[in-house]
């Protein structure tokens, strides 16, 4: 792998990075300072740019693994697309786990409810 090659790899790999966290970012960003500014216009602003950013992190994500693929395939021995297809495979681990986490805790819940209703049913005859 020449040097060219792995220069255009690396560029990709930046912009993949920002694809992947920058919506995240300027959703961070956004919504802090729509907090400090929520009673004027410049904080409705800041809303429809927070919403706008989320809405756009699942695109950006899209367009991250995208660029990601491409450079596994089209550069196999670049270091960086190497390291950020091993941090976007931990991501989508955790984002899986979580949404196990949160099934088993939702579905606890309820049942917790569905019981103390059968209880409070058993009390009012």
């Amino acid at each position: 792998m020449n040097e060219q090659n792995n220069k255009k790899a690396n560029i990709l790999c930046w912009i993949s990075l920002v694809c992947a966290f920058g919506p995240w970012v300027l959703w961070m960003v956004t919504d802090k300072l729509k907090d400090v500014a929520a009673e004027n216009l410049i904080g409705e602003a800041l809303g429809i740019i927070c919403n706008v950013a989320d809405a756009l992190s699942l695109f950006g994500w899209l367009a991250a693994l995208v660029l990601m693929i491409y450079v596994r395939i089209k550069y196999p021995r670049n270091v960086f697309g190497k390291i950020l297809m091993v941090l976007y495979i931990i991501v989508i681990i955790l984002v899986i786990l979580f949404i196990v986490f949160m099934y088993i805790m939702c579905s606890t819940f309820v049942s917790g409810c569905e019981s103390c209703i059968v209880e409070l049913r058993g009390c009012d005859s």
